[in-house]
C-alpha cells in the first residue's frame, strides 16, 4: 500500500492507496478509484512479518473477521522446503482482528514479527491448529543484526477470548471448539521515527506447537461466522483538498500477476569482524532458510548451483595465520567452482593479513574494488562464476567496529 501523507496523489492527507482486492486493508469509508484498479482508505496501518517453519512449504490464508469471504492466500518467497522456513509480509490495519489458515497442517513453530508498530499498537490473531494440540509461546526482543535475545519471557494460558482481548499482550488462549489460537500482537516500545521495529531491537512472538494430528489447518468453516464483525471505520476519511499533481492515467495499465514458474534463492550474509564479535554479532551465510555458521577464522565460501539452488561447497580459509591459506583459495574460486555457480563470501575475525591472491580471485567472482579489508574489518559478497554479470550480485566492505557486513538479496534460479 502506499501512504499519501500530503494528499498530493488522492487529494485526502494521511490516506493510503491499496489494491482493489485486498481485504485485509479496506474499510467502508475507502473511496473506490477504478482507474487506479485500487482504494482510497483511512485508517492505522502496519506488517506482519511471519516465519512458518517445518514446514516451509505451505500457503497462508488470511481472513479479516469484518470480510470473511474475501480471504487472501499469500505464497512466501522462499523455495519450498519441508525443512527450511517460509516468509509472509502482509499489510494489516491495527485495532482489527484476523485468522490465519494453512493448506497443510499447521507449521510447528510460527514467529510473528509486528512491523510498524509503535508502543501500544495491537491487533487480535486467531491461528488454526489441529484438535489437541499443546502450545509453548514466547514474547522476545532480538537484538538488531544479530541473533541474541536481549528479553525473553512465556506467555501465559488463558481461559478464555475475552481475556486475551483485555490483556497485554502476554497470554494467549486455544479454544478447541474452532482451533483457533488466539493472541494479541502488540507492541510494547516505540520505534525511532521511521525505523520499522522498535529501539530496543525486534519484538516478536514464537510459537512452537506439538501436534498430534496430520489434518489440515484450515478453520475458516468453524471460525465463520461465529467471529464474523461488521465492517467499521477506525479513522474517518479526511476532507478532500485540492490536488497538486494531476494523477489521470496513474495507475497499472492491467493487473500485476506474479509468475509462479519463477523460482528465487533468498539469501543472507553477515560478516563480523573481531570488533563487532565482542558485541555479540555472529557470521553466517543463510540459504532458504538453512544456516552455515559454523566455526571459523577469514572467509568462509558457501557454493550454490544457479540452476537448482542447491548448496554445493562449503570451504573456509584462514588467511589471518596460514600463508597457504590465501592460494588455497584462490584455487579453489578458479579451480574448484563450476560455472553456473552462485558464490557467497563473509568473513570472520580477521581475513586481511595473508589475504592478496585470493582477493584478485575475488574480483573474478564479481567482486569490486576495494576489495582487501583493514585489519579485523567486515566483508560480504554475493558474487557468480561463470561468463555473465547478473545485476543481483552486491558487497558491503566495512572497516573494523563500524560492521557488521550484511546483505540481504532474493536471487532468481536459472534453472
Amino acid at each position: 500500500i502506499m501512504h499519501d501523507w500530503d494528499g498530493s496523489t488522492t487529494g485526502h492527507p494521511d490516506t493510503y492507496v491499496v489494491g482493489q482486492d485486498n481485504y485485509l486493508v479496506r474499510n467502508p469509508g475507502c473511496l473506490e478509484k477504478p482507474e487506479w484498479r485500487g482504494y482510497v482508505c483511512s485508517g492505522k496501518y502496519a506488517q506482519l512479518f511471519i516465519h512458518a517453519k517445518q514446514p516451509g512449504t505451505l500457503r497462508m490464508t488470511m481472513v479479516r473477521d469484518e470480510y470473511p469471504d474475501h480471504p487472501m492466500t499469500l505464497k512466501g518467497p522462499s523455495s519450498p522446503s519441508s525443512s527450511g522456513t517460509q516468509k509472509y509480509q502482509p499489510a494489516v490495519m491495527l485495532e482489527k482482528s484476523y485468522t490465519i489458515h494453512w493448506n497443510g497442517r499447521a507449521p510447528q513453530t510460527v514467529t510473528v514479527y509486528p512491523i510498524n508498530f509503535n508502543s501500544g499498537d495491537w491487533l487480535r490473531l486467531g491461528l488454526c491448529y489441529p484438535s489437541g494440540t499443546t502450545f509453548r509461546v514466547r514474547y522476545q526482543v532480538r537484538r538488531f543484526l544479530s541473533t541474541a535475545i536481549d528479553q525473553e519471557e512465556e506467555m501465559q494460558p488463558v481461559s478464555s477470548l475475552n481475556a486475551v482481548k483485555g490483556g497485554d499482550g502476554k497470554v494467549f488462549h486455544f479454544e478447541e471448539s474452532t482451533g483457533l489460537l488466539f493472541l494479541k500482537v502488540r507492541a510494547n516500545y516505540d520505534r525511532d521515527g521511521y525505523n520499522y521495529c522498535s529501539h530496543m531491537g525486534r519484538e516478536r512472538i514464537v510459537i512452537t506447537a506439538t501436534m498430534s494430528s496430520n489434518d489440515a489447518s484450515n478453520c475458516m468453516a468453524s471460525a465463520y461466522p461465529k467471529y464474523s464483525l461488521t465492517p467499521t471505520e477506525t479513522v474517518p476519511m479526511p476532507s478532500f483538498h485540492s490536488m497538486d499533481t494531476d494523477c489521470s492515467g496513474c495507475g497499472a495499465p492491467g493487473p500485476i500477476v506474479s509468475d509462479d514458474s519463477l523460482r528465487f534463492l533468498e539469501v543472507t550474509v553477515v560478516s563480523t569482524g573481531w570488533e563487532e564479535m565482542q558485541r555479540g554479532h555472529l557470521s553466517f551465510i543463510e540459504v532458504n532458510g538453512d544456516r552455515y555458521d559454523r566455526y571459523y577464522r577469514g572467509f568462509m565460501v558457501i557454493v550454490v548451483d544457479a540452476l537448482s539452488g542447491t548448496v554445493t561447497q562449503q570451504r573456509t580459509f584462514d588467511t589471518y595465520q596460514h600463508t597457504e591459506a590465501d592460494l588455497d583459495m584462490a584455487n579453489f574460486i578458479r579451480n574448484g567452482i563450476p560455472d553456473n555457480s552462485i558464490v557467497l563470501v563473509a568473513v570472520r575475525d580477521e581475513s586481511s593479513s595473508k589475504a592478496k591472491e585470493c582477493l584478485a580471485a575475488l574480483k573474478e567472482i564479481g567482486a569490486q574494488e576495494p576489495v582487501k579489508t583493514d585489519y579485523r574489518g567486515n566483508f560480504a559478497l554475493v558474487g557468480y562464476k561463470g561468463t555473465v554479470w547478473p545485476t543481483w550480485m552486491q558487497q558491503v566492505n566495512l572497516p573494523s567496529a563500524q560492521g557488521p557486513a550484511q546483505i540481504y538479496v532474493k536471487i532468481p534460479l536459472m534453472g
